[in-house]
């Protein structure tokens, strides 16, 4: 009988263990096909953000004005009015059923626009850590005749900047004309601003995987060297949906294209919760997502 229990027990725990190994190897594989859709949604998210700050920031009302000279770029301020008459059939296509469908389906539009997340001046200059300005540190093996080693030691990479920002600004003329992948400007405006519809609701709804966009230049303008590293409190991925929110919907407590510190906001006369409050009392504002939950 000995043997027979060993063999059972044997078998039973070699069961037990090739069991619990195969749940092991099954629970790190779906973790790991998580993690990949999970970065995949988060990669998505910052090109359709930086696709749609360059809206908000930089657009002007295609349906009435012909000439961008004459364009208001103020989106950042409020969406656009009168509001679209009707919503971009495509977007609302795949973006009323569910997030996922919305995100996969504004990324694959995105990726084939002429002026692009990763061509953008700012993206360029985080993603390679370049530099401007004057570095105190003397890198070794490094010599400056008639100085001391304390001197001062200039390094940039303006030249790299430059030329980046050149073919940048070159890519966006080109794009504000063509406007791929759309059928023209009129189309792409219309696109965007239901994107941004959307979007901005499902940030309301605190949708889970825009809670970080894990983007260090958030605060850019998708304008190129224009706005590079504005520091805007409001676009501190650091914060809860303030990369989202600051991408995808408008403003209506600031008017402030750039924000140093929130209370630049309290006492300007376009801050709503100045107008019947005395100055320096209850002039704070503030956007509360979950109030803002009827769509």
């Amino acid at each position: 009988m000995y043997p027979h229990w060993f063999n059972f027990i044997t078998i039973s725990c070699s069961v037990a263990v090739f069991s619990r190994s195969a749940n092991i190897s099954s629970s790190t594989g779906k973790a790991q096909s998580e993690a990949r859709i999970e970065n995949r949604i988060t990669v998505a998210a910052r090109d359709v953000a930086h696709y749609l700050r360059a809206y908000k920031f930089n657009e002007y009302d295609r349906r009435y004005v012909t000439e961008p000279s004459k364009g208001i770029r103020e989106y950042y301020k409020k969406f656009p009015k009168p509001p679209l008459r009707s919503l971009h059939w495509e977007v609302a296509k795949y973006c009323e059923p569910s997030f996922h469908e919305c995100i996969e389906y504004l990324w694959k539009k995105v990726k084939l626009a002429g002026s692009k997340r990763e061509d953008d001046t700012c993206v360029v200059i985080e993603e390679n850590n370049w530099k401007t300005g004057v570095s105190t540190t003397k890198p070794k093996n490094v010599f400056l005749p008639n100085r001391d080693d304390d001197a001062l030691f200039v390094h940039n990479h303006s030249v790299q900047i430059n030329i980046v920002d050149e073919e940048c600004k070159k890519m966006r003329r080109i794009d504000d004309v063509v406007a791929d992948p759309f059928e023209g400007p009129l189309e792409r405006f219309q696109w965007r601003v239901t994107a941004s519809y959307y979007m901005c609701m499902y940030t309301m709804l605190q949708t889970t995987e825009l809670r970080r966009l894990h983007e260090p230049t958030c605060d850019n303008l998708a304008n190129c060297l224009d706005g590079c590293d504005s520091k805007d409190p409001r676009a501190d991925d650091e914060k809860p949906f303030a990369c989202a929110v600051y991408s995808f919907c408008p403003d209506p407590c600031c008017s402030n294209k750039v924000l140093s510190k929130p209370e630049e906001c309290w006492n300007n006369p376009d801050n709503p919760c100045s107008r019947e409050n005395d100055p320096g009392s209850h002039r704070k504002c503030s956007i509360v997502i979950d109030k803002n939950t009827d769509f």
